[in-house]
């Protein structure tokens, strides 16, 4: 991989895209967190 001079815009910009993909990628609509809540309390 090619090493590459970033700015400081554009590294803030690059973490923000990446944090908002892992979101995005992980939780998704926030079901799967409701879900699993609901069964801890249950239980």
């Amino acid at each position: 991989m090619e090493d590459k001079k970033l700015t400081e815009k554009e590294s803030l910009e690059l973490i923000a895209s990446m944090i908002a993909r892992t979101k995005a990628r992980y939780l998704g609509s926030g079901n799967i967190l409701l879900m699993w809540g609901y069964i801890v309390v249950i239980i």
